[in-house]
């Protein structure tokens, strides 16, 4: 279907998908004020200059579409999720006056600057993935945050997100970041990945080690997750109770950090001297391929 004009009779439509057609023009869209939810994911549509009369419109899906320009969206104050993933846009100033947006998709874009998000407080669900990103500084407001993934931008540091404590997922995968430590009061975090950067094994345990310490039992469902081959939590507290918490933590985060931790393990390679993402580190790992995944127990700290 490329015709959508019959549709601009029905004003008082209000859930619009015309997702993977072949439609380019939404000219006759601009009629339909009480749609609140539209999808033009895989679409050809290019200009969306006619949906700026659509201000009851709360959610908005334009995903892999050929947008490069999202304007017309500045005049949509009532959106409350927008995903652009996989589009040419660049710009995103006009989204600074979009307030009530609590869910926004930026993935694969070639969005650069995120300063105009600085005001979006009411977010609470943020993908940045593969965009060009390097700094975050305009995130350090949007305290609301409760998912945030920036893995393979250019972003390294991540000090802007210290005070984003009702965080519970963070990506940081194929990012330059080597230092967490800002992350050491986000106690709500219940996925974490780390896959690819450079933060140190040591490090990591310092950060988790205050979970993995507590009595097991009370913090069971704030444990940030770990990857193990026993999915018995309570053989993670008697391991602790046996080797201590350092030593716990490298067994089921590290691997086999030495050859004291199950060094003949052929999922894990040392490689003294190199960090996750191969920077230099002397407490680094590798993680070979397993055979087979091993179980979870509680949250997940991937990379390691």
């Amino acid at each position: 279907m490329a015709d959508i004009g019959p549709l601009a009779g029905l004003t008082t439509l209000q859930t619009l998908d015309l997702s993977a057609t072949r439609v380019a023009d939404v000219v006759a869209l601009s009629s339909l004020t009480a749609l609140l939810t539209m999808d033009l994911s895989g679409t050809q549509v290019a200009d969306v200059a006619a949906l700026a009369r659509l201000t009851s419109l709360q959610r908005l899906n334009l995903s892999a579409a050929q947008v490069a320009n999202c304007a017309a969206l500045a005049g949509l104050p009532a959106l409350q999720s927008l995903d652009l993933s996989g589009t040419q846009v660049d710009d995103i100033a006009a989204l600074a006056d979009l307030t009530a947006l609590r869910s926004l998709d930026l993935s694969g874009t070639q969005v650069a600057d995120i300063t105009a998000l600085a005001g979006l407080t009411a977010l609470r669900s943020l993908d940045l993935s593969g965009t060009q990103v390097a700094d975050i500084t305009a995130l350090a407001r949007l305290t609301a945050l409760q998912s945030l993934d920036l893995s393979g931008t250019e972003v390294a540091d991540i000090a802007a997100l210290a005070g984003l404590t009702a965080l519970q997922s963070l990506d940081l995968s194929g990012t330059q970041v080597a230092d967490i430590a800002p992350l050491s009061e986000l106690i709500g975090i219940q996925k974490l990945d780390l896959t690819g950067t450079r933060v140190p094994v040591s490090q990591a345990t310092k950060l988790i080690s205050p979970f993995v310490s507590r009595d097991l039992e009370r913090e069971s469902r704030r444990w940030p997750e770990v990857w193990t081959r026993k999915p018995s939590i309570l053989g993670v507290y008697r391991r602790i109770l046996r080797f201590g918490v350092d030593k716990t933590v490298a067994r089921f985060l590290g691997h086999s950090a030495s050859a004291v931790f199950d060094a003949r393990d052929p999922c894990v390679r040392r490689r003294d001297g190199e960090g996750f993402g191969g920077a230099a580190q002397s407490d680094a790992l590798e993680l070979g391929a397993p055979r087979h995944r091993p179980a979870r127990v509680g949250a997940r700290v991937q990379g390691y």
